[in-house]
């Protein structure tokens, strides 16, 4: 003997031309989801694989700086990359909340960040830089460095602790070269020549000044470019260092150094330890001018630098010369800011599928259809536990509230509008008192879904007055597991950046749901529900 349970008798027992019909037309946009979708993945991954683009690469170059300042006033001093004809920046942030800038126009897009503390104490900094790379043969230094006014040039020949322009060793053989040649561009050949050829260079333990590099003839590579340097200034030739970053491979990164020499008034680079001269590798990025250090401090002490490079997802975006209407189907085209968000969004049609899995196979009910995976988004994009928090106090201080005005008989309309005015005030307070106790960097711990969570607390409410306590508190367990499972799905960021790079797999995702939604069995809530009507197989004794 069996059993039938739930509205479901009526389409399991139909019959006839109509139900044959219906199920052909079912197996139809089945078939033909799966098959869609199968067909632009395997078009994408075809696609992409024969797409190259040797010429252009993107990458996000991240600064991770943190000092700790002996007293209010002490500075940080911060080189910046910047663009040029071989690189272009099309994204930069900055995010340094307890240090201010050296003036109003001292932002970001210099050259050289200068940064006060307003108080003693550790900082920390974090900024961003995402760039389009290419080489490009029209690009010398000569095309991208403004022209030096001759009043100037004397900054650069100066004589510093470490690059010792008058030393007796530098002259000595500035006047040997000069008695060969008193041309300027032979004599600074020479100088590049020996320091190239002549000087042994690589060992870390080995001297890294410019006299003492040229007196042993032998040093680090930095030493080697010092003691270009110093040549160049014993020459009267203008000269400083400069410092950037290779470009080659994900990971974390150290700074490179190179020479650059006053050639027409114009910066030209030579680096005699990878034996470059007059343009720049284009993988090279420039960062500081006349700096050995690419972060350094006035006051303070303790600094550390981490420098981290990660490739992008090479796009036709960019560029002007690649715009085609086919790149509206790759969403790795857009900028990286967004990324997230879109993964984001993309993966929320999963999160229905979860919540259709609960409420049509398990039979559980929850708090609204999709609340639980707005909830769930919410949470990944603040601070989760300070979110769980701030959600049960809202849901708490809610129902009270909602009680109190229940009295007052208003109408629905004018009910959800004064309990939404009451959550914004309970979050903008909520948002204050972390600032003040310094338990979360920003409103965005607190970012819940405003209407959701208004929407929500009188669904509670009315369930309760309803249905009862116990039936609301079911129903509130099944709306934080069901919230619970979205919340792993949508953190899960491999998921998230493969349905980014392959959208279509929501094809598979309708196609489920389509199955789902054509679910007429048990619910396994009913079985247990309804075990006692069961009935056992009666025994018979001969």
């Amino acid at each position: 003997m069996r059993t039938v349970l739930g509205p479901y008798v009526a389409d399991t027992e139909s019959t006839g031309s109509f139900s044959i019909s219906r199920h052909f037309a079912l197996m139809i946009v089945m078939s033909s989801l799966l098959l869609a979708g199968t067909t632009a993945i395997l078009a994408r991954l075809y696609f992409d694989g024969t797409r190259t683009d040797a010429r252009t690469s993107l990458w996000r170059l991240d600064y991770r700086v943190s000092f700790d300042a002996q007293r209010e006033g002490d500075r940080l001093q911060i080189w910046l990359p910047r663009d040029n004809s071989h690189m272009r920046i099309y994204r930069q942030m900055l995010n340094n909340p307890d240090l201010i800038p050296d003036t109003p126009r001292s932002t970001i897009y210099q050259s050289r960040l200068d940064l006060i503390a307003e108080e003693a104490g550790e900082h920390s900094i974090l900024a961003t830089f995402e760039f389009e790379l290419g080489p490009d043969v029209r690009h010398t230094s000569r095309s991208n460095e403004p022209i030096v006014p001759a009043a100037e040039t004397t900054r650069w020949l100066r004589s510093t602790r470490t690059i010792q322009a008058t030393s007796l060793v530098a002259q000595n053989l500035v006047n040997e070269w000069k008695q060969e040649s008193a041309l300027a561009p032979d004599l600074l050949q020479r100088i590049f020549q020996f320091c190239l050829q002549d000087l042994e260079k690589g060992e870390e333990a080995w001297q890294d000044d410019a006299e003492s590099t040229l007196r042993d003839q032998m040093g680090t590579d930095l030493g080697c470019l010092k003691a270009m340097v110093a040549l160049c200034r014993a020459a009267q030739i203008g000269a400083r260092l400069s410092s950037g970053f290779e470009i080659v491979a994900d990971g974390e990164v150290e700074p490179v150094f190179w020479v650059e020499v006053l050639e027409n008034g114009i910066w030209v680079p030579y680096n005699p330890v990878h034996g470059f001269s007059q343009k720049l590798p284009w993988n090279w990025v420039k960062v500081g001018s006349d700096s050995e250090l690419v972060v350094s401090t006035s006051g303070g002490e303790e600094v550390e630098a981490e420098f981290l490079l990660t490739r992008l997802p090479t796009h036709q975006g960019l560029s002007a010369g690649n715009r085609h209407w086919s790149s509206i189907f790759d969403l790795s085209r857009l900028p990286s800011r967004i990324h997230d968000v879109l993964s984001l969004m993309l993966l929320l049609p999963l999160g229905a599928v979860v919540t259709v899995f609960f409420h049509t196979v398990i039979g559980w009910r929850t708090v609204g259809i999709f609340t639980p995976a707005l909830i769930a988004l919410s949470f990944i994009l603040a601070d989760w536990r300070t979110g769980v928090v701030v959600f049960a106090l809202a849901i708490s201080l809610g129902m009270i509230t909602r009680s109190l005005v229940e009295p007052l008989r208003l109408l629905m309309v004018a009910r959800l509008s004064f309990m939404l005015t009451l959550v914004v005030i309970f979050l903008v307070l909520t948002v204050s008192c972390l600032d003040y106790f310094r338990w979360t960097p920003s409103a965005d711990a607190v970012l819940l879904p405003i209407v959701i969570l208004t929407l929500t607390i009188e669904k509670i409410y009315s369930s309760t007055i309803e249905d009862g306590a116990k039936i609301t508190a079911h129903l509130m367990l099944a709306t934080v597991v069901v919230s619970f499972c979205c919340y792993l799905l949508l953190s899960w960021r491999s998921i998230g950046s493969l349905v980014l790079r392959l959208p279509e797999v929501h094809c598979f995702t309708l196609a489920v749901l389509v199955l789902l939604g054509r679910y007429t069995g048990y619910r396994l809530t009913e079985l247990f529900r309804f075990r006692d009507l069961v009935i056992a197989p009666v025994s018979t004794s001969e």
